[in-house]
């Protein structure tokens, strides 16, 4: 790894043309920060980026965050549209996280709501919604960036948002999925986390009758009762071996026949469907791997966890 040394120098430009070295090995003029390691100066050896969760853990079909999780992933986080005129801009990430001075920029004081959450599995599996009063929201013109637990956050508003796409081709069990989520209302019964386009297959994460989460594939298992605060969930989608975590912690079934053998076709995010069980719900990471992860499962949670520190 390069030593960094962050020597203050009163000679660096900082608000001049000239772009600067940030920690994540790109450049902007957001990092002119006047020190000699932003203006390239006192590295021992090249720089050597550090690995991220999908370079750890790599293989995944589909990873929707408003972190980097790939260190040589180079495109953007999300496209937002600004209300005021309904211009849109993709937003990436500086020093890792995501870009929130640009954010604030294209805003400008206005609400921004996301039409496109990018998957950086290299999967081209983005996430979009083309409609606008379906677009989850982003950016508000009075509190300025949601946030959860003071790192941004997508807030679906329980009433027609969502994000989803179809998948080039179908995903056979197992899957094994990580959603870092909060409720910022009650949910309702069968409102979908994780839902699909269609009503069949069924591959989903929702919320059943007694407001507990409950998995469906071809059948349904039922587990702990949701939690008003940011949670991590993990879990796994095996006919023969289903598994649900929450904040690291394995959780009994409480209900259900058990889950069949669905394959997993599509992706909605924040809602059972297109045309209903839209839950409130803000999202933050959510990461798909179309193979057993148990083995890296606590690892791949640890990650997570010493990012948003969730619990």
């Amino acid at each position: 790894m390069s030593q960094r040394f962050k020597t203050p120098s009163r000679v660096s430009p900082q608000s001049n043309g000239r772009a600067c070295l940030c920690d994540d090995g790109t450049y902007s003029k957001k990092c002119c920060d006047g020190s000699l390691w932003a203006q390239g100066i006192g590295r021992i050896t090249a720089l050597v980026l550090e690995d991220l969760l999908l370079n750890l853990y790599p293989n995944s079909a589909a990873a929707y965050s408003l972190r980097k999780l790939d260190k040589n992933y180079d495109g953007s986080a999300i496209e937002v549209r600004r209300e005021s005129d309904n211009a849109t801009q993709d937003i990436g990430f500086v020093n890792n996280e995501l870009d929130v001075t640009s954010l604030e920029n294209f805003c400008n004081g206005g609400n921004g709501f996301v039409t496109t959450w990018y998957d950086q599995s290299g999967s081209g599996n983005d996430a979009t919604q083309t409609t606008a009063s379906s677009q989850p929201k982003i950016y508000d013109s009075v509190s300025g960036v949601i946030e959860e637990n003071g790192k941004p956050t997508l807030k679906f508003d329980g009433t027609n948002d969502f994000l989803s796409n179809t998948l080039p081709s179908t995903i056979p069990q197992p899957t094994y999925w990580f959603v870092t989520h909060n409720f910022h209302a009650t949910p309702s019964a069968f409102d979908g986390v994780i839902g699909n386009l269609s009503t069949s297959p069924e591959h989903r994460l929702i919320i059943y009758s007694s407001l507990n989460y409950g998995l469906q594939a071809g059948g349904f298992l039922q587990y702990n009762s949701y939690q008003a605060s940011q949670s991590l969930i993990s879990y796994k989608i095996e006919q023969s071996d289903t598994r649900f975590y929450f904040n690291g912690l394995e959780q009994t079934i409480s209900g259900g026949t058990g889950i069949g053998s669905d394959k997993l076709e599509s992706i909605v995010l924040g809602s059972l469907n297109q045309t209903y069980g839209y839950v409130p719900i803000q999202f933050q990471e959510i990461i798909l791997y179309p193979s057993d992860q148990s083995s890296n499962r606590s690892g791949i949670e640890t990650n997570i966890n010493d990012f948003y520190s969730i619990y």
